[in-house]
């Protein structure tokens, strides 16, 4: 699955739609029972999803403050309201608002029947990498930013054994 957006929410500040997207997913899943009483089913999924902007606006900030003569001196189009128009960010101190995430997923689960119940074994990897560049202050000026950095792997192992349904007693 792709999707891809042009952005909808116009930025005053750098003169640009954003949020602009870019996702890719690719999912799948195998079911495979070489034998009776033996079930095989392997999932994996991958994902990326970047963007570059984000679609927040200031709706409200008084005239009365000093720092509003330096918003409106950064870009004279500002204005506090609700609405899709916004004015924040940077093109050279941190560069273009921006979030990058790379997922994926290995899952493969074995079913083996016996006579007393089923012995199941689940082996799963997770990983994601994530990073983010924003402005938090929501103005047109250098002020706040975060720089966000995040990778995970994840590996885990799981067996049980059940019984099948019965009326008197079940088990895990």
């Amino acid at each position: 699955l792709k999707h891809t957006e042009d952005g909808w929410f116009y930025n005053s500040h750098l003169k640009t739609k954003e949020r602009k997207k870019d996702d890719l997913v690719f999912r799948n899943a195998w079911l495979w029972q070489p034998k009776e009483k033996l079930t095989v089913n392997l999932k994996a999924e991958y994902g990326k999803f970047e963007a570059t902007g984000r679609a927040f606006t200031v709706s409200a900030f008084p005239e009365y403050l000093p720092s509003y003569q330096i918003v409106k001196a950064a870009d004279p189009e500002f204005e506090a309201k609700f609405g899709l128009t916004k004015s924040t960010g940077s093109q050279y101190f941190m560069g273009l608002e921006n979030t990058n995430n790379e997922t994926f997923l290995l899952n493969l689960t074995l079913d083996l029947d016996f006579e007393l119940g089923t012995l199941t074994s689940l082996t799963a990897y997770t990983a994601y990498d994530f990073d983010e560049n924003a402005d938090v202050d929501y103005l047109p000026i250098d002020f706040i930013h975060i720089f966000a950095d995040q990778e995970h792997e994840q590996f885990s192992q799981e067996v049980r054994f059940t019984s099948h349904n019965s009326e008197k007693f079940n088990y895990i």
